[in-house]
């Protein structure tokens, strides 16, 4: 097997986006930081409801009621989830002119809004207006830390959140904000200590322990199964939790243990793109299983077309299989998604000098 040439192959990276990530964690969590947890265990053993159906339930008692600022609230929080930023807006300002209480409320989620338009100074200043009048208001100073963690403004992230503690001493995500600046600044001792203590105030934090199996996988430490199981426990089926459990077996060359993981990913989800891939990787790199490789990556690509690397492996484990005509149109392809990919470059000069 010609080692240089597998040396080219693309692999696909699982990585967290940490900012917008506490931003979901933050809106979702109450006070305390419990009850997310606890939902989110009772999540999958619920019919899941359409958003669409949601709205429009609210849009009957909005018509029903149009002074109820709650309502507008509500939708303004479903508008949000869904990314449809501009109608969030219109309804929380809505909610904001009507309400007679809970305007902290709707400011916090105003706050959300703005982030999510990419406005961090609006973002700061509606957290301003609440602290204003409420300097101990914990979602505010949570919000504030994660904005200048955003913001890579870490004294001043450290600083509320160090008021945030002052307010309630025991809420797991102070920790876990702490623990994420950490691991930004590289002061993964400290990332740990964190994170675990995270995970004593909540032996059901999910993303606590994620964090933890990403840092024990960084060592190379076998901990990390035991952190992702946590996850797994905390979140069945999760594929966030499966898909870096394979990682870590993939990574530590225990590929029998990684190909199971990813067919159980597969099993709770059909439609994982990084399952598929990865398994097409492996087979494509590890065990030589060309035909396999093929049809994972023809998996990948009913989900995503346009997922350039798996165009490429595809046209790899083609390649490898002799079917030199097949393997060329999707080396071509991936000139079509992007010009001058250099991968499918010199998959196409390696098949014309096969084809002299």
């Amino acid at each position: 097997m010609n080692k240089s040439f597998f040396s080219g192959t693309r692999k696909f990276v699982f990585t967290l986006a940490s900012v917008a990530f506490i931003v979901l964690l933050l809106s979702s969590c109450g006070n305390n930081g419990q009850d997310s947890q606890n939902a989110s265990k009772g999540k999958d053993k619920k019919e899941a409801v359409d958003k669409k159906t949601k709205v429009e339930r609210l849009n009957e008692k909005i018509k029903s009621n149009p002074e109820n600022a709650s309502l507008y609230h509500k939708r303004a929080q479903h508008y949000l989830e869904s990314g449809n930023i501009n109608k969030a807006l219109s309804d929380i300002n809505n909610a904001i002119s009507l309400g007679k209480s809970n305007k902290e409320d709707y400011m916090i989620t105003l706050s959300d809004i703005y982030f999510a338009m990419g406005q961090p100074q609006k973002t700061k200043q509606t957290l301003e207006s609440i602290l204003i009048d409420n300097p101990n208001h914990l979602e505010a100073l949570l919000k504030m830390a994660n904005l200048h963690f955003y913001r890579e403004s870490y004294d001043q992230a450290f600083g509320f959140l160090n008021k945030a503690r002052e307010t309630a001493p025991n809420d797991q995500r102070i920790y876990f904000i702490s623990g994420m600046i950490n691991k930004e600044k590289e002061e993964y001792s400290k990332a740990k200590r964190d994170f675990h203590r995270a995970t004593e105030i909540n032996q059901d934090f999910f993303d606590a322990w994620i964090q933890l199996g990403l840092l024990a996988a960084r060592e190379g430490k076998s901990t990390a199964v035991d952190y992702y199981q946590n996850a797994l426990d905390a979140r069945p089926g999760s594929e966030e939790a499966l898909y870096n459990l394979g990682m870590y077996y993939q990574e530590k060359g225990q590929i029998e243990k990684a190909i199971n993981t990813y067919n159980q990913l597969l099993d709770n989800n059909a439609e994982s793109e990084k399952g598929y891939y990865n398994l097409g990787y492996i087979y494509l790199t590890q065990t030589g299983d060309y035909q396999k490789a093929e049809q994972n990556f023809r998996q990948v690509l009913d989900i995503n077309p346009s997922n350039i690397d798996a165009v490429y492996n595809l046209g790899s484990a083609l390649e490898q299989q002799g079917k030199y005509e097949e393997a060329r149109k999707q080396f071509k392809k991936t000139l079509d998604i992007q010009e001058n990919y250099q991968l499918g470059i010199k998959g196409l000069n390696r098949l014309d000098q096969k084809t002299k």
